[in-house]
């Protein structure tokens, strides 16, 4: 059975050092966005649900629990930011890596999707600031 898993192993790391590094690095890239995509969705989500009533506990306002769902937008928002902090070290190579393709030399798709996550990540955070500050504010008057 060890000699099961030593193999298997072994195989596994054969794979590995297979991939090229600026695959590698690609994937590491792509992994890092989609997740950072994954986050923004969820985080515009929230406040559409914390208006849908059956998520609501009992004793709660909804302009309470809308203001409490900018907490979480705020949270995720700095999630993306986090995760994506060490892209550009890889999106914005400066052509010294003879290997690496186009997208990564000259910035390509992954610079436009970096640059949409980015933006749209600091935006999460400050609408969910003013979510979490003010949240309240419009269901009172």
């Amino acid at each position: 059975m060890i000699e099961y898993f030593r193999k298997t192993s072994a195989r596994r790391q054969l794979k590995r050092d297979k991939v090229p590094e600026w695959r590698a690095q690609e994937w590491y890239v792509e992994k890092r966005l989609a997740l950072s995509l994954i986050l923004i969705t969820l985080a515009i989500s929230l406040p559409l649900l914390a208006l849908y009533y059956p998520y609501m506990p009992p004793k709660e306002t909804i302009g309470t629990w809308f203001q409490r769902s900018g907490s979480l937008i705020t949270f995720l928002g700095v999630c993306v930011e986090f995760i994506i902090f060490r892209v550009p070290d890889y999106v914005y190579a400066n052509g010294s890596q003879p290997g690496f393709p186009c997208a990564f030399d000259g910035g390509g798709m992954h610079e436009k999707i970096y640059r949409f996550v980015k933006v749209t990540g600091v935006i999460v955070i400050l609408l969910g600031t003013l979510i979490w500050g003010y949240g309240d504010i419009p269901f009172r008057i």
